[in-house]
């Protein structure tokens, strides 16, 4: 018996979760704790960074990457082996 598949969807795979293109190429962010959705006009790139940046807010992602490479004051191994074993 052969498995019957869906249809292969390309659109918005390559998009931020909870982002997603409405009709003409009009970006839309849906919040996942309300289910409201946010026009973000149709620029994409300018999308994709909203809704990273809300993203980044909701799940309460401590730091980004870009933050703690361009941080000035960063622990070694050595200094964060001496903090833990103080504790």
């Amino acid at each position: 018996m052969e498995k019957i598949q869906g249809p292969n969807r390309k659109n918005g795979r390559d998009l931020s979760p909870h982002l997603h293109v409405r009709h003409q190429g009009y970006y839309c962010y849906r919040d996942p704790r309300t289910g409201k959705e946010y026009g973000l006009g149709k620029e994409k790139r300018m999308a994709i960074n909203e809704a990273i940046s809300a993203n980044r807010q909701i799940f309460d992602a401590p730091v980004s990457l870009n933050d703690r490479i361009n941080e000035v004051k960063a622990l070694s191994m050595t200094e964060w082996m001496e903090q833990f074993t103080k504790k």
